[in-house]
């Protein structure tokens, strides 16, 4: 088995060899030769002023950090936010402030069936890496009752209904007791 083996390595190493002297097909006199090109440039440095602040970023690199004239962060602040049914979303309208721009973020909702818990769905679509950053100004409270009306609809219930359950859900009976 070992002389397989052997025989196995010492037939990929001719067929490397073979590889390596490869005679020049006609397409070679055409390519450029590579080793005749000039080094590359040095990446551009930014000046080591003690005068200018530095700030270090969120994914702590080790103590290294960036300047602040151009390390931003984005900042949201949100305007409205929706439910679109049909490919299920939740849509988030927002002002981009370092921009100036009012913009809109479609965050699909994937995974999500009729039978789904609307808290844990809002919860993770707030923890979301992807979206964090810009529902951070949106109640998990709204996200959830986004998710109860997505729901409401895959269970074939009118947005009248939906608003009805809801609006039962959230209200307190001053009449009921709570203490027992």
């Amino acid at each position: 088995m070992q002389e397989v083996a052997l025989f196995s390595s010492l037939r990929s190493l001719e067929v490397e060899a073979a590889l390596v002297k490869k005679e020049p097909s006609p397409w070679d006199a055409t390519r450029p030769d590579l080793s005749t090109r000039p080094p590359a440039t040095p990446r551009i440095q930014l000046p080591k002023d003690p005068g200018v602040p530095r700030v270090d970023n969120e994914e702590g690199n080790g103590g290294e950090g960036v300047y602040p004239q151009l390390y931003m962060k984005m900042k949201c602040v949100a305007k409205k936010c929706g439910v679109r049914f049909q490919p299920p979303a939740i849509i988030l309208i927002y002002d981009n402030e370092t921009q100036g721009k009012s913009r809109q973020r479609i965050m699909p909702v994937r995974n999500f069936s009729k039978f789904s818990d609307c808290t844990r769905a809002a919860e993770q679509l707030k923890n979301n890496p992807w979206h964090k950053s810009y529902l951070e100004e949106v109640s998990l409270k709204q996200l959830e009752k986004l998710f109860v009306f997505l729901r409401g609809y895959l269970q074939g219930q009118s947005l009248a209904e939906t608003m009805e359950q809801i609006q039962r859900e959230t209200t307190i009976d001053p009449e009921e007791d709570l203490n027992n």
